[in-house]
Formats: structure tokens, sequence, C-alpha cells
């Protein structure tokens, strides 16, 4: 049981406080729009209700997005990667997508499955050319080397990884040391920390997103991840799993990227079940933060409300900052229980009620980091497929009224919206990382000061602040 100094003590959950470089600015113009769906699973013989769903997708964003920069398939296009699965959904891609550009990731349905059952490691040879044979010469004029490749579009990169063979029919993909260390070369390509890094894949990473531990993408989860560190600024999108969140629900952030588990267009195990459900994200790529919004291409309209809204503060973790030594102050007296790195405490704050951070001397300061405290709620649960799952597992809303935080008494940010909810995503086998890293995240706010105040416009309960710099 936690133990709350003062009366007020509020559930509250993982956030988010959109600070841009020492003043706040508005959106304005996009800088690159694309689409994402993944798990279409074309099968127009048996199932023609894929094919006008996914036709119906290509209609929506040419109405809706007529100047997307790019669709992009997350994998398992089709149920069993046959030629003529391949010639349908390409025909209606190329006759029906408006976008400038299509990026198409390699599903396991495209190399495990056939009209007969499960195929072995004989069929792999096949069924590469054949998807190096669509996606290069079909969508990009000219032949394509290897299963993974890279696209520029407007500025951005896009790196799909792809397995290069069959692995144990369980869905997993092999990754080889050579698309290790091109994957490598690839992210540092023009790359810069304020400039988001696409990474499309199909299968998870291991013991990251719900059920993924057993679903995920294999051995070289670990090497992928290492190299990704380098890379906080990467948004990495997967499919596979049927899981079918959407919002923050979906999102698990990481200090080697943040992770969007994609709901799958043909049919979901856990949430959005509906037989009609159609679910994708339109993506904007805008100066200081990507905005994804759910679409619902089934009843035809954008899912505002389950908006999420990655920024710098939240793609970029304790891998990209330090803490700086600092007195924490509350209402001008010093408060030891905001920087005991203890968060079972939590101190009870309401509406004007200020923490001030303090270094020795002048520093630059990157932001903020604080943890609000937090209630969870888990519930696990078994799916048909014997894969754990955290159920219900959620963070209780709070009364959480936002703050604005000063440095030099000029506001250089502030954050007043509803608590987004986080973690349905994380893997049921990780409860203690979950609860031991909730809530943890900085505020970018680089200015060079002595102090950092945080006021607060209603309640709330914080377990723990730190004043962080840059590493």
């Amino acid at each position: 049981m936690k133990k709350i100094i003062s009366s007020i003590a509020l559930a509250a959950a993982f956030f988010m406080l959109p600070v841009y470089g020492g003043c706040e600015k508005k959106r304005g113009e996009a800088l690159m729009n694309f689409q994402i769906v993944s798990d279409i699973h074309y099968n127009t013989a048996h199932n023609p209700a894929m094919k006008e769903k996914f036709r119906s997708v290509c209609q929506y964003n040419a109405e809706h997005f007529p100047e997307s920069d790019a669709m992009v398939v997350a994998g398992d296009f089709t149920v069993w990667g046959t030629e003529d699965q391949y010639a349908d959904f390409f025909a209606d891609l190329t006759e029906l997508n408006t976008a400038k550009n299509a990026i198409v990731a390699l599903g396991n349905h495209e190399y495990e499955f056939s009209p007969e059952g499960r195929i072995g490691a004989d069929m792999f040879p096949e069924r590469s050319e054949r998807y190096r044979r669509y996606v290069g010469n079909v969508l990009q004029g000219s032949p394509l080397e290897k299963t993974y490749y890279d696209r520029w579009v407007n500025g951005y990169h896009f790196i799909v990884l792809n397995s290069e063979n069959w692995v144990d029919g369980s869905g997993k993909a092999y990754i080889s040391e050579e698309q290790l260390a091109w994957f490598e070369s690839a992210l540092q390509e023009n790359a810069e920390t304020d400039k988001p890094i696409f990474v499309v894949c199909h299968q998870p990473f291991d013991n990251t997103i719900d059920r993924s531990w057993k679903w995920g993408l294999g051995a070289q989860t670990e090497r992928i991840q290492k190299i990704l560190s380098n890379y906080p600024q990467t948004i990495v999108f997967s499919g596979h799993l049927h899981n079918g969140y959407i919002g923050y629900d979906a999102v698990f952030n990481t200090g080697y990227g943040t992770l969007i588990d994609l709901p799958s267009f043909q049919y979901n195990d856990l949430y959005n079940t509906e037989q009609t459900t159609a679910l994708g994200y339109n993506v904007e790529v805008y100066e200081k933060e990507v905005v994804l919004t759910p679409v619902d291409y089934a009843a035809g309209k954008l899912l505002k409300d389950k908006e999420i809204v990655l920024n710098r503060s939240v793609m970029y973790g304790a891998n990209s900052v330090r803490d700086a030594e600092c007195g924490v102050f509350l209402n001008g007296k010093e408060e030891p229980n905001l920087c005991d790195r203890d968060v079972s405490t939590a101190v009870g704050l309401k509406k004007g009620d200020k923490i001030t951070l303090r270094t020795a001397e002048e520093i630059k300061i990157a932001g903020v980091r604080l943890r609000i405290d937090p209630e969870v709620k888990f519930v696990y649960g078994v799916d048909p497929y014997g894969a754990a799952y955290t159920g219900d597992s959620s963070f209780k809303n709070s009364e959480w009224g936002g703050c604005t935080i000063k440095s030099q008494g000029k506001k250089v940010g502030s954050f007043s919206r509803e608590l987004p909810k986080w973690g349905k995503c994380f893997s049921a086998r990780f409860e203690d990382q979950w609860l031991k890293d909730l809530g943890w995240i900085f505020i970018e706010a680089p200015c060079r000061a002595q102090e950092i105040e945080v006021v607060f416009s209603g309640n709330s309960a914080i377990s723990e602040i730190a004043l962080v710099v840059e590493k």
C-alpha cells in the first residue's frame, strides 16, 4: 500500500507534456502524411469481403487524404501467399491507391501457408522471389534484390525489416547478420535527432507488446533493440498479433524507440472484434510531433478520441537524458519525498501548488521527468492459442488538471488535457517492469538556467520528480 503525503491521492496514467524548445508552438502544416494498415489477408476466391474492405480503404484515402505521401501495409496482405492472391492484391493497390508511394512489408502468411496448410523452408525461395518481384517491379519499377529494403518519402526514412527465410512455422522471422549490418547502416543515413525514423516490421519484438512473448520476431530481437538504442526517435510499426488495440493502448514506450501495435484489418482477437472492423491509422508528421489518428474504414470516420500524439518528450526516454543533482521544493519548502527514488510515497498536490527544481549553478536543462502516482489493475487472460495477455489491465484516470512549466519566469510549456491511458499492450510477463517504469518521462525545454518551476493547475499525486540534462 502506498503512503500518500497529504489528503489528496489520485490515480493517474503515463502522460506526455508537449513542450517545444522554450516556447509553445502550434502544429502548423503537416510535413508528411501517410496511412498504414496491417493483416489484410486477401483471399478473394474464398472471402471476397476482404477485397471490398481494402478497396474501401483506398477509396476513403483518395477522398480524405488526396495529398498522401504513402500507403503502408505492414504484412500479411494475403492468406496463402499464392500468385493469384498477390496479383489480386497488387492490382487493387496499384489501381486504387492515390498516395505518391506504396510500402509493403512481408508477413508470415506470405511464406508459411498454402491452400494445403503450412509449408516448410523448401518453399521459401519461391515465396521470396514472388515478394521481391511484386514489391520491386510492380511498386517500384525495378527489381528488389533482398526482401528487406528502405525508402525515403518526402525527406523521411522508412526502413522495412523482413524475414529472409522460413524459421520453424511459428510465425517468426529470420534476420541475417547481413540484414542487421544493413539496418544499422540505414539508420545512420542522414539521421537527425529530432526527426522520426519509421521502421516497419510485420512481427513485433519479443517480450514487448501483449502476446509478443509467444508471437514475436524471434532470435534477433535483442540485437535489433540494441541497434535501435542509439535512435530513440524511431517509431516501429508491427502487426501480426491481431490484438485489436487502438490509441494509447497500442503504444509501447521504450528507450530504443516507440512501438506501435497495429490492429488487424481482417479480424481481432481481444478488442474491436466485430466482423465489420476495418481499422488503420492516418499518420501526420509535424515539425515537433507525430500524430496518429485511428481510422475506422468500415464506418468511414476518423476516431479523434483515440488520437496518439508522439513528440520528443515521449519518444525519448531515459536512454537520452541523465538526472541532474538538484534540490526539490514544494511551495518554497524542501520536499524530500519527491526525490527519494521511492515510488511508493506520493505527495498530494492541488491547484496552484508549485514544485521548484534548483541546481547549485546554472546548467543547460533538457527538461523534467516526473511520475504520477499510479493505481494499476492487472487482469490476466490466455488466448485460444495459449498466449497470455494483460486483458483489462489498466491505469485509473485521475482528476489531473495539468500544469505549467516555467524557466526564469517565462512559460516554456504546459499540459492540461486528460491523461491518456498507456499499457494494455505491455506484455503480461513483465508486471514488475511495468510497475517500476510506469509514468517516467521527460519534457523538452532546453535552456540554460538554475531552476525550473512546475505549477499545477489541478489535483494530482506525484511520487517522483527529477531535473534532467541530455547525455
